[in-house]
């Protein structure tokens, strides 16, 4: 059963995340258990106690501790009768508890399935980093958890992040979105970075545990695909290979390497015992807009469906048909440490034939 969480952010953002423990109790109601496992006492004991006529002549009640060791809560007004009764409080229930902040953070990070990293970032007000999102393979990216009660704190704490990260892509997770103005969202755009909200992604179970709404695949899909989309771009343009195979002995030759297509979009190399997955991103063969396969790709596939040789009876038989050809040699000799082409021109048969093995899905 899914519980709502209504309560729990606004008191976070707005009582500095220490308070004694009968106001955390009596702010969250129903959702103290939520945060009861996060709360750690502090050598602090409150020293007033709330009155049940608030705002008469006296409020609040003064906490005092007599000769016993007991703690009463006093009403201060002088006229006689007092306005409320000296009631006996225990002393837990006015010690000041604080939130645990890497406690916190933990339980987000697995719950989003984020490599937990905690910092208590320095001079940033109620702002902590989480740990790292691994978006893809060798895609690392931080993740921050803020709380503030006004929009220009969390626009000073944007403008410190955008200015120490130079406008490299991040998560920045708040509370609620209701602090996030138009111009916030225009520096989250510029750095490349996205909002997650809390209280848009997660509910209370009846045991009162913090779940989320829906998978973490799903909460994270569009910065990752975004994040992908940068980086292939970036890739394209340097013709840069994000996957390298294990160095390999220098007498290996082509036709020790397997190469097995485990679906349209990813590929299994395997070589003298050794092996790595790679899709066609990681192998500089996506288009830089829509991020979709080159023609290159599709070359591959092409030898994998025709048993490793392209003649001119096959789909990918074009004028292109050469020039793609020492674009997938130049790939894999990036990829591998093994000399040669990695394709080579028949004249008997007149047909392009791999010297490595390669299979369809």
């Amino acid at each position: 059963m899914k519980l709502s969480l209504k309560r729990l952010w606004d008191v976070i953002e707005t009582n500095g995340c220490k308070a004694p423990l009968y106001e955390w109790q009596s702010y969250l109601g129903c959702e103290f258990n939520v945060l009861r496992p996060y709360l750690m006492p502090t050598s602090e004991i409150a020293t007033s106690y709330p009155c049940p006529s608030p705002g008469l002549e006296g409020c609040p009640r003064t906490i005092i501790t007599n000769k016993g060791g007991f703690n009463f809560a006093i009403c201060g007004c002088t006229e006689f009768p007092r306005n409320c009764t000296k009631i006996p409080i225990d002393k837990d229930s006015i010690t000041i508890y604080e939130l645990r902040w890497n406690d916190f953070c933990q339980t987000l990070a697995q719950l989003l399935n984020i490599e937990h990293d905690f910092q208590k970032m320095q001079d940033y007000v109620h702002t902590f980093k989480i740990g790292d999102y691994m978006a893809h393979v060798g895609m690392r990216f931080p993740v921050y958890l803020t709380f503030h009660y006004k929009t220009e704190h969390l626009k000073q704490v944007l403008i410190k992040l955008c200015n120490s990260r130079n406008s490299k892509p991040f998560i920045l997770i708040t509370s609620t979105l209701r602090k996030i103005d138009n111009d916030t969202i225009s520096l989250m755009e510029k750095a490349g970075a996205t909002f997650m909200c809390l209280s848009n992604i997660l509910h209370r179970d009846i045991e009162g545990q913090l779940r989320l709404n829906v998978p973490p695949d799903e909460i994270l899909k569009d910065f990752r695909n975004k994040i992908q989309k940068d980086e292939i771009e970036k890739q394209i343009e340097s013709g840069k290979i994000l996957s390298k195979f294990p160095a390999l002995p220098k007498e290996t030759s082509w036709n020790e390497l397997t190469i097995q297509f485990t679906d349209g979009h990813t590929v299994l190399f395997t070589c003298r015992g050794k092996s790595m997955t790679a899709s066609y991103y990681d192998l500089g063969m996506a288009k830089s807009r829509a991020g979709k396969p080159t023609v290159v790709w599709d070359m591959l596939y092409q030898f994998a469906v025709n048993h490793g040789v392209i003649d001119w009876k096959s789909r990918s038989a074009t004028l292109h048909v050469k020039k793609r050809k020492n674009r997938l040699c130049e790939i894999f000799n990036k990829i591998f440490t093994i000399p040669g082409n990695a394709i080579i021109w028949d004249k008997d048969a007149k047909q392009y034939r791999c010297l490595f093995t390669i299979l369809p899905d």
